[in-house]
Parts: C-alpha cells; sequence; structure tokens
C-alpha cells in the first residue's frame, strides 16, 4: 500500500492515477472527513496536527507532496508563512505519525525542490552542492529537515529536490500556453537564466524508480539532464507552436509587479543535473525539452 498527501494537487492526481492504474492499493491522505464507504482516504490537518494514525497501518511507502504555490501572490510576510507552514507542518506530521507505527513503511518520499540551490547563474549544481542563499533555498533546507523523525527511526527518506514539471494539465505550461499560443511569448529579463525542468511523465517513472531502488536516499534531483535557459525554453515553446516569441519582458517590469517573488521566480534560476537519478540506472524518455514538448503537446514536426 501506498499512501499519499498531496494527492489531490496537480502531481498528487497524477501520481495516484498512474498507481492505481499499475496495480498499487493507494490511500489518500485528505483535509475533509471521507465518506464511510471510502475506505482509501484518511483524515488530516496538518494545521491542527490532526491525523487518523490507524489508517496507515500496513502502508508500505508514504509519499509527501503538500505546498501551497509559491507564485500564488507576492512575497508577503503572512504569505512567506502560509508557504513555509503548508510544507512544513504536513511534513512533519506524516512523519512523526509514519515512525510512531506498529510497522512503519519502509521508505518515506517528501517534496522538496530545485530552489534549495538557489540562484546560481550557469553554475552546474549536483546534490552535493551547497545549498543557496535567501527564502527558497532556506525553506527547502527546513522542508527536508521536517522528516527528520523518519530518518531516525530507520526508514529510508528521500527528498525529490523536483525541478519545473512540465504539462498542459498543469503547473507553468499550463499558464504559458494561452500566451505563446496567441503570439504573446517571450524571454524574461536577460533571458540567460536556467530552468531546471523534466516532463509530467518522467518525474512519474523518476518516483516509481526511487520507490524501486533500494541505494537511494537523501536528496535526488529529478530533473531531465539538460536545462535550459528562459531564452531557450521560450524559442523551442514558440517553434513547437509556430509561433513567434518577440516579445520579451523587461527585468525591471516583473520586479514592479511580482516582488520578490517574480525576481526569484522568473529572473533567477539553476542548472542541476540528476546525477543520482542518473547514476542509479535511470533512463529518461524526454531528455530533450523539444521532443518532450512535442510529446506533451502533441505536435509532430
Amino acid at each position: 500500500m501506498i499512501a499519499i498527501a498531496g494527492s489531490t494537487g496537480f502531481l498528487g492526481s497524477h501520481l495516484c492515477a498512474f498507481l492505481r492504474s499499475q496495480g498499487h492499493t493507494v490511500l489518500r491522505l485528505v483535509r475533509h472527513k471521507p465518506q464511510q464507504y471510502v475506505s482509501s482516504d484518511i483524515y488530516w490537518n496538518p494545521d491542527s496536527g490532526h491525523i487518523e494514525t490507524h489508517g496507515l497501518e500496513g502502508v508500505q511507502i508514504a509519499i509527501n507532496l503538500c505546498g501551497a504555490n509559491v507564485a500564488e501572490r507576492r512575497w508577503s510576510a503572512t504569505q512567506k508563512k502560509y508557504i513555509r507552514d503548508s510544507r512544513i507542518k504536513s511534513t512533519q506530521l506524516l512523519s512523526h505519525a509514519i515512525s510512531k507505527l506498529l510497522r512503519p513503511p519502509r521508505l518515506l518520499i517528501s517534496s522538496s525542490a530545485t530552489g534549495y540551490y538557489g540562484n546560481r547563474e550557469n553554475e552546474v549544481v549536483e546534490e552535493d552542492s551547497p545549498r543557496g542563499a535567501g527564502f527558497l533555498p532556506d525553506l527547502c533546507a527546513d522542508w527536508e529537515q521536517a522528516s527528520a523523525e523518519a530518518k531516525k527511526k530507520g526508514l529510508r527518506v528521500c527528498h525529490a529536490r523536483t525541478g519545473i514539471v512540465l504539462s498542459p494539465d498543469g503547473g507553468v505550461l499550463k499558464e504559458l500556453l494561452p500566451l505563446f499560443r496567441v503570439g504573446l511569448g517571450g524571454p524574461i529579463g536577460s533571458g540567460e537564466q536556467y530552468l531546471s525542468w523534466v516532463s509530467l511523465t518522467d518525474w512519474i517513472q523518476a518516483i516509481l524508480h526511487i520507490i524501486n531502488t533500494e541505494s537511494l536516499e537523501g536528496p535526488v534531483n529529478i530533473t531531465a539532464p539538460n536545462a535550459v535557459t528562459n531564452r531557450e525554453f521560450t524559442h523551442t515553446l514558440g517553434r513547437v507552436l509556430n509561433r513567434p516569441t518577440a516579445l520579451a519582458i523587461p527585468a525591471f517590469a516583473i520586479k514592479f509587479i511580482f516582488g520578490e517573488m517574480g525576481e526569484t521566480l522568473f529572473l533567477e534560476g539553476n542548472r542541476a543535473i540528476p546525477k543520482r537519478l542518473t547514476d542509479s540506472g535511470f533512463q529518461f524518455a524526454h531528455p530533450d525539452l523539444e521532443i518532450a514538448l512535442r510529446f506533451l503537446l502533441n505536435r509532430s514536426k
């Protein structure tokens, strides 16, 4: 059995559907009281610290995908606390709950992000690279530390440092497609900031690979092996859609409209590589951005 927190989000809903299609029994941790006949749902409330621990007995793998959208709005002090609490509280609660089970699961996969590395310009970063400086690196470090109780209990714990997951069904690509389809896409700022991306297909397969590879623990970058600059991403998406990408967005406009959030998410970046995945034998279906976009958008050359 596999328990998934964050099962109703973009990544969680796709992962649940895939695992069930492969014959796995999936238990969803949900924030509403499930109907009595829905035996696959477990009620929890990270804000109040409540979880129906008995429902987790017999679970072999726990996956935590909880976390508020960091790009939802400008980063006020209140918004930063909300973003932080949505990650830290859920991870601490789940880690504590599974650690107290009579038969704890053998694996906890807990979300993290390539934001751990901060703004690194052209530097290539891997799992052993030092963390960056700023809100996101500090958040990711604390997020990973929040699962310490499970690790102390002896569970195998993996921190899935995920890049930008590409799918027309959600995330960044879903938001960009309407603009690009009407010819309003273009580079942001200098366009030289790197994007560490991965297709949804490869993200799901990477999670499955982590489950099946006992040697993997600690941080694992889930990114395609070929990060691209914002300019490369823009021109590639435009080429796939056969639309112009000449409308550049100046850095000052991003800073003025979005503040710290916009500067961090849109004007900065890092070039993360999936060293631990590739070293453990993982094969990417979509290592190249154009191949990934054409597959995801069903656009042949």
